[in-house]
């Protein structure tokens, strides 16, 4: 399939919190579209000013963004989303591509407000978009066509990594693992950082030490071939250091106590549906 190119887009995103702002951002700086394209729309315009000089329109009016827009991406709480759909409906067409990131709002939800033969995309990204490295997990209704699949792609690798699920409950798994990982792996460090407190280092070295071999660490493994359980036991010397911190990991049921509490995320995510 040739190449989709989003240069004759229009791009509307309704929310610019933190991941709305993100996209705004990653989709200029990659030049997926040109500014002229891009279309903001908040409740709030005091959020929009630094975008004043970047895209095309700024309003408060979600409405009038959907409607000189072919791609609406809907960054929203999903305790807004519902209001938000309602607003839009009117100006929502079939051949319009809606892109949610609220977490909790299955296809059938959006597209029984919007109507039930709208093309439809949910997305589980996470913070990691900031920095360009987010995993992003999507599903898509029946209605999507193949060049729409393709601009979610586009879009989507301008923030990081995608992937596209051909179930839709799977985002519920998707939401405990790299949905809420970026805070476990921010718990890890925070954690080496107290340990080395306690060990009688200074703050400053505590946070170089623990925040700088958890970069490292990632850049190792995203750059090995080896598996993560290869790499771990290359640290771990037969009677060293690591493997007696090992052997209190294991006294103390460390991996049972952290895959429960992952789970304990997925039930919640479960729970956290919008009907």
């Amino acid at each position: 399939m040739e190449k989709v190119k989003l240069e004759n887009k229009t791009i509307a995103i309704i929310g610019v919190g933190n991941m709305g702002s993100t996209i705004a951002h990653s989709l200029l700086r990659k030049k997926v579209i040109p500014a002229k394209n891009l279309i903001l729309s908040n409740p709030s315009l005091e959020k929009l000013i630094h975008f004043k000089q970047l895209a095309t329109i700024i309003t408060a009016v979600n409405k009038n963004a959907v409607e000189r827009a072919d791609i609406i991406i809907l960054a929203v709480k999903p305790q807004t989303l519902t209001p938000v759909l309602q607003e839009i409906k009117s100006a929502v067409s079939k051949n319009k591509l809606i892109i949610s990131i609220a977490a909790g709002f299955e296809l059938k939800t959006i597209k029984k407000i919007l109507g039930v033969q709208q093309s439809v995309v949910r997305v589980m990204p996470n913070l990691c978009a900031r920095v360009s490295k987010s995993m992003s997990c999507w599903v898509k209704s029946k209605e999507v066509t193949n060049e729409q699949s393709m601009e979610v792609k586009i879009i989507l690798q301008a923030i990081g990594k995608e992937c596209l699920l051909e179930e839709e409950n799977l985002l519920d798994q998707v939401t405990a693992i790299s949905g809420s990982g970026p805070a476990y792996v921010f718990y890890l460090v925070e954690l080496l950082e107290k340990s080395a407190l306690k060990l009688g280092l200074d703050k400053k070295l505590a946070n170089m030490l623990a925040t700088q071999t958890v970069v490292g660490s990632v850049r190792l493994l995203e750059n090995s071939k080896k598996s993560v359980k290869i790499l771990r036991e290359e640290v771990t010397s037969k009677g060293g250091t690591t493997e007696a911190a090992f052997k209190k990991f294991n006294k103390s049921r460390f991996e049972i106590i952290f895959i429960n509490a992952v789970r304990a995320a997925y039930l919640r995510a479960r729970e956290l549906h919008f009907q």
